[in-house]
């Protein structure tokens, strides 16, 4: 039905076939097959799909929260008992409208579970499919490596000398990571330059604990989070003296902890030294 290495626009398969649009797991209600479309965006919501040992691994569906075996998963994994082939297409990535490159027909072998983040970073089970390429549909050609196009790394304020960044944060041009909403409706905008310096700074370990990262994101980077010590809703503070980057479990600590209000209180008295150690070191 489809030729394998060929390009196709997903609005004109849906168009002719059905299934939704927006979906990694498309099911077409009136056929007998499922498609699965992979794309390297993806990893923006926490999917990683990839080739490993001739088995394709393909993260099941879910932005938010635990991952279930249910609804499109479920679909997937008993793909052969509902008598539905599994047609597994990749993005071709930079063009607009979608295109999608057919892979080949595929078959369900395994699946298992992995941690990973969902949507708004936060901890979860992840469903990875593992799929073999069928044979007969690949026509003998070797399957195609999905990660050769890797997504691009931004670096910009994470590269730049520390001087620079720390004028451009000083002189208010940094632009803004996020906003947080007060209980008045009324916005305070974080600057993504303190969040970049601060990273920086605790180079890797907690500046709370002083242990090392829990993990490194799929940038490269370890995994920490900003906290800043005197709530921007009470007025307090975005700058590099009174914001600290923690681990999980340190920053919950402060916001949930029995000695949460002392744990910031030790937090406030150490950030100026750590300021003045990283600024007087030759790190950058």
């Amino acid at each position: 039905m489809f030729e394998r290495g060929k390009s196709y626009k997903r609005a004109a398969l849906h168009k002719k076939f059905g299934g939704d649009t927006q979906r990694g797991i498309s099911t077409p209600k009136d056929h007998p097959f499922i498609f699965l479309f992979s794309s390297h965006s993806g990893k923006d919501f926490g999917y990683d799909d990839q080739w490993r040992d001739g088995i394709f691994h393909y993260s099941g569906e879910g932005k938010k929260g635990n991952m279930e075996m249910k609804g499109r998963n479920r679909a997937v994994r008993d793909h052969m008992v509902d008598g539905k082939a599994l047609h597994l297409f990749s993005r071709i990535e930079g063009v607009a409208p979608w295109e999608v490159r057919y892979e080949g027909e595929a078959s369900y072998v395994d699946h298992y579970e992995e941690p990973a983040l969902d949507v708004d970073d936060n901890r979860r089970k992840a469903i990875v499919f593992k799929l073999s390429l069928n044979p007969g549909a690949t026509h003998g050609l070797e399957a195609p490596d999905l990660r050769k196009r890797p997504r691009a790394r931004r670096q910009g304020m994470w590269t730049m000398p520390r001087e620079k960044l720390r004028s451009i944060i000083e002189s208010g041009s940094s632009g803004t990571q996020s906003r947080e909403k007060t209980t008045t409706k009324t916005e305070k905008k974080r600057s993504a330059g303190v969040k970049v310096y601060v990273l920086r700074r605790a180079d890797g370990f907690c500046e709370g604990c002083k242990k090392e990262a829990p993990f490194f994101k799929r940038n490269g980077r370890p995994y920490l989070e900003v906290h800043h010590i005197y709530r921007l809703a009470d007025d307090g503070p975005d700058n590099p003296d009174a914001v600290v980057a923690l681990c999980p479990n340190c920053h919950r600590r402060v916001h949930h902890g029995r000695d949460g209000d002392k744990f910031n209180r030790k937090l406030a008295a150490t950030v100026s030294s750590l300021n003045a150690a990283y600024e007087s070191s030759g790190v950058s």
